[in-house]
């Protein structure tokens, strides 16, 4: 990782253990997120059909279905694809590596237009007031207090396609009622803008620590 961000070459391979890709996490122009350079692409049936940056991408796994062409490494032109986890189809734009625009098609056939690939499910009032939420709300129980508790405890729960949270999990656990507090709270944040994936509206992870000091 450099900058919080992941770098630097990386290596696929499927279950069988032939290779998949060789690419390279390099930063972004925008320092966003990490670009991807591809090198190398083998298909499941072992036939390499990106070779030094160029070809024709070609992945058709059970979730989903892409395909696109790949010129000094990075996506340009049209790409297809099909997302079979949340029932669309899509056609994005590239352009030496940079996504410009697209349309995606759901299961209903309705259209949707989009510039940009992803947007994170948020608090409609920001991050920050949902992290003010927390520390504010957020009570050590008497058992944690006699006990002398402190540590951290990490909790997921998903932000569904109506902004809602539900199916919150403790991940690390602190004990003395510390972990059904953490939930009592979380389940009493409302006002969250849903996550999307080009252009529809997906549920969307979360985890985040809790940390419980004297």
């Amino acid at each position: 990782y450099s900058k919080s961000r992941i770098s630097g070459k990386f290596f696929e391979w499927y279950k069988n253990g032939n290779p998949k890709l060789e690419g390279e996490h390099i930063e972004s122009e925008k320092g966003l997120n990490s670009d991807i350079k591809i090198y190398q692409y083998w298909n499941s049936k072992n036939k390499h059909l990106v070779i030094d940056g160029n070809g024709d991408f070609e992945e058709n796994e059970e979730d989903r279905i892409v395909r696109g062409k790949v010129k000094k490494g990075f996506k340009d032109g049209i790409w297809t694809g099909v997302n079979n986890k949340y029932k669309y189809k899509y056609t994005d734009l590239y352009k030496k590596g940079e996504f410009i625009n697209g349309k995606s098609i759901d299961s209903s056939g309705v259209e949707r237009e989009y510039n940009v690939l992803e947007l994170r499910a948020m608090p409609k009032n920001g991050i920050q007031d949902f992290y003010n939420y927390i520390g504010k709300n957020f009570k050590k129980t008497q058992e944690a207090i006699q006990n002398k508790i402190t540590g951290k405890l990490i909790i997921s729960f998903i932000i569904n396609k109506e902004g809602e949270i539900v199916e919150p999990k403790i991940l690390q656990s602190l004990g003395y009622g510390l972990d059904e507090e953490a939930i009592r709270v979380i389940n009493g944040y409302e006002n969250w803008i849903p996550g999307q994936q080009r252009g529809v509206t997906v549920r969307v992870l979360y985890s985040i620590p809790i940390t419980v000091t004297l």
